[in-house]
């Protein structure tokens, strides 16, 4: 190893640099310097009993000595020094290249995880080149091998950096790509207990992004949703302990709508029913503060609790009345998550107008199914656009949708006509246009009924 050390400027990811000095370099690696690329009181209820599967329950694969990794702190400390060093994921794979013999469990996922950091902002052509490096192959084998020996921290850590890398843990039956899950789950089964809130929401969250419901092995999709729901049941047991964050819940309760959402079949929603009521119990303690929970807390939590189907009407209230109260501090599609959810619910706020004023406001910023699900949730509640104060709104939203026309889907376009008609706004081009649209679909999918079956 070359004695010296020099100082290189380090992107943290929001695109400022700071200085730090490099650790010594390393003989077998490039050169040059390569490029940065750039995340209260609970009701009582029942924690869902989820049992491990059989495939849970064995007993871990013996670790050798050689999996333990090195112990030497000066080691540690010279391994950590370059993975935080490294700009791109190239210096992280020369590393592993090199070191991979020394790495603990520690220095393993670290690796991973600083490749998910330099790496999730790549096309996926690069990305995916990274994932078939032998280097990267390696990492993963070991991390397999290691499994027994992460920690909760580590072990949601390293399912983050896979769903953050969109590593195809699901695509395979084969490799090391099929082994990495089944290691992972086994370990986070024997530790669940000592997870905390972060842990797994973190975990959820990878389980979300993912996608488990693409399994081509039924038994591993068995496992994952096994998995699924120890989880979301240990998340409710930290709920009723008040030991579970605002940002947590948030986390927690997307994922599980977002699982649900991909495989409604799958009987997440009601599996995780009591998971969900917590959340919502503690959200509407008077204790908690929607200010510093912030609108994207609020918002996801809303909205994911009315896709997994349940409806807390003070919860509802209290997130719109809050989100009419602070406007400035809202993005435009949060509000209309909360707004989606009373629809949801049937539940009419009482600032409703207020809140449309808003999203009108930012008119331009609403997407195609934005402006399909506001006219659906303005014509569930019957929203007067006739009156002195709403005309405005309609002379802003009108045209926006007439725009985004062309771009919308078919489902959005009946949720758009119907919103039209339900607000009695049927006199004018957009709504002809609609008409039209939606005639031609019921015949297109009329002719598909009537199609013979292929042979």
């Amino acid at each position: 190893r070359s004695s010296r050390s020099s100082t290189i400027s380090i992107s943290n990811g929001n695109g400022t640099s700071a200085a730090a000095t490099a650790a010594p370099a390393r003989r077998s690696r490039a050169a040059t310097t390569r490029s940065s690329n750039g995340s209260a009181a609970v009701a009582a209820v029942a924690v869902p009993a989820v049992e491990p599967s059989p495939q849970q329950q064995q007993q871990p694969p013996e670790v050798s000595q050689a999996d333990v990794g090195s112990d030497d702190p000066d080691s540690d400390r010279e391994l950590q020094a370059e993975f935080h060093e490294s700009q791109c994921c190239q210096d992280v794979l020369d590393i592993i290249a090199d070191e991979l013999n020394r790495f603990s469990p520690f220095h393993t996922v670290t690796a991973l995880n600083r490749l998910a950091k330099l790496g999730r902002n790549l096309p996926w052509k690069e990305r995916s080149t990274v994932l078939k490096d032998t280097n990267f192959i390696l990492l993963l084998d070991r991390l397999v091998r290691q499994a027994p020996l992460l920690n909760p921290f580590q072990l949601a850590t390293s399912a983050y950096s896979c769903a953050v890398l969109q590593i195809p843990l699901y695509s395979l039956k084969t490799g090391t790509f099929s082994m990495l899950l089944p290691a992972l789950e086994a370990a986070t089964s024997a530790q669940l207990k000592q997870f905390n809130d972060r842990d797994v929401s973190s975990t959820l969250y990878a389980y979300a992004q993912l996608k488990p419901h693409t399994a081509v092995d039924p038994q591993q999709k068995q496992q994952s949703h096994s998995i699924v729901l120890q989880l979301a049941g240990h998340a409710q047991s930290l709920l009723m302990k008040k030991e579970m964050s605002g940002q947590s819940i948030s986390m927690v309760l997307w994922s599980l709508a977002t699982l649900h959402s991909n495989s409604p079949s799958s009987g997440i929603a009601t599996s995780s029913s009591g998971v969900v009521a917590a959340a919502a119990q503690q959200l509407i303690q008077s204790d908690v503060s929607y200010d510093q929970l912030g609108s994207q807390v609020v918002a996801n939590s809303i909205w994911a609790a009315a896709k997994l189907g349940h409806s807390d009407l003070q919860l509802l209230q209290n997130g719109c009345d809050w989100m009419a109260r602070n406007p400035q501090k809202c993005r435009v599609q949060e509000v209309l998550n909360v707004l989606w959810a009373a629809g949801a619910a049937r539940y009419r706020p009482k600032l409703l107008a207020t809140l449309a004023k808003h999203i009108a406001g930012q008119s331009k910023a609403l997407k195609p199914a934005d402006v399909a699900s506001l006219f659906h949730v303005l014509g569930i509640f019957g929203f007067d656009f006739d009156l002195p104060a709403n005309k405005p709104l309609l002379q802003t939203l009108l045209p926006r949708a007439a725009e985004l026309l062309l771009q919308l889907k078919p489902s959005e376009v009946t949720s758009l006509y119907w919103g039209l008609g339900m607000t009695k706004q049927v006199d004018n081009t957009l709504f002809q246009q609609l008409t039209a649209v939606v005639a031609k679909l019921q015949q297109q999918a009329a002719a598909g009924q009537q199609r013979p079956p292929q042979q």
